[in-house]
């Protein structure tokens, strides 16, 4: 093929805007690994309930309209968001969805992937800049990937373990995993050599390993907690601290602020609940040892996964 002449002038990739089903999105190196990644963090799929309705005053958006907005999200991630059943004019079912649901998955999807943003409002692209990773982003702890059930459990592991928890999605400290996990420090030395951050999978599997299988690691978590709450009683008892008796420990600000960010996405997830469902997802999901928030005057509220009532 003939090369252009100098004087042709080349076309501009910004010369118009793109159509939807034009959006290209340029990718950095290692993004089958990062998509990997983002699909096995995805929570299980949305449980259709027909009577579900969003708050009011919820800004909502048709599914076909999230997806031209929003080109990075798939039907995958579509999955995991609740939606409320309409009947069209056309005598077909329209699907609404929380638009500041749909945005915020699709900023969380373009900040793992490492891309910008792309929202596309009647045909014109408006890119939004990814943000500055995080530390602990920037170099990935070393995650044990196979996992076979210890000889000596007593019990068989159950089909489809869930390892991570439900308050923490990310990475955190050598202290907040052995907290999380009833482990020691020297039990992870191996992983933290690697990185001063310990991926939730890989420090679960460690855990479960080390105490002899699923359901010997949730008994032991069932005794720190035990423990622990004996140990503050007696401290109420002594001090008559009413309600301000509170668990020593406290994880470290990048795990707290993981914690807040997931609260403020969870905060109507009960409104998602079909009434009188057990979730498998909590029976199949390792345990970990949230610390006890507060005495209460009737008894204790502490923070538990899977919940204590679901074993």
């Amino acid at each position: 093929m003939p090369r252009a002449s100098p004087s042709t002038p080349k076309k501009s990739r910004t010369e118009s805007p793109a159509s939807p089903s034009k959006v290209k999105i340029k990718f950095p190196p290692g993004i089958n690994t990062r998509r990997k990644e983002w699909r096995q963090s995805l929570p299980t799929p949305w449980t259709l309930n027909a009577n579900f309705r969003h708050p009011t005053g919820t800004w909502t958006i048709l599914k076909a309209a999230a997806a031209k907005k929003y080109p990075i999200l798939n039907d995958e991630d579509f999955k995991t968001l609740p939606y409320e059943q309409r009947m069209a004019d056309t005598g077909n079912w329209a699907h609404l969805y929380s638009e500041g649901r749909v945005e915020d998955l699709a900023l969380r999807k373009n900040n793992k992937l490492e891309v910008d943003l792309i929202i596309v409002e009647e045909g014109v692209e408006h890119r939004r800049e990814r943000p500055r990773p995080q530390p602990w982003e920037i170099q990935p702890p070393l995650k044990i990937i196979d996992y076979t059930c210890p000889s000596e459990a007593t019990v068989p592991d159950p089909e489809g373990i869930i390892w991570t928890p439900s308050k923490i999605d990310g990475p955190v400290t050598v202290a907040d995993a052995c907290r999380l996990y009833c482990i020691e420090p020297n039990d992870i030395q191996d992983l933290s050599a690697c990185s001063p951050w310990i991926d939730l999978e890989t420090v679960a599997k460690r855990a479960v390993t080390l105490h002899g299988g699923f359901h010997a690691h949730k008994d032991l978590l069932f005794r720190h907690r035990n423990a622990e709450e004996a140990a503050l009683q007696a401290i109420v008892d002594r001090t008559h601290m009413g309600d301000d008796g509170i668990s020593e420990f406290k994880f470290s600000t990048t795990t707290l602020k993981q914690m807040e960010e997931i609260q403020k996405l969870e905060e109507d997830a009960w409104m998602y609940e079909i009434p009188g469902s057990t979730s498998s997802r909590t029976k199949n999901q390792v345990a970990v040892f949230y610390p006890i928030k507060k005495v209460a005057m009737d008894g204790w509220m502490w923070e538990w996964c899977p919940f204590w009532e679901d074993f």
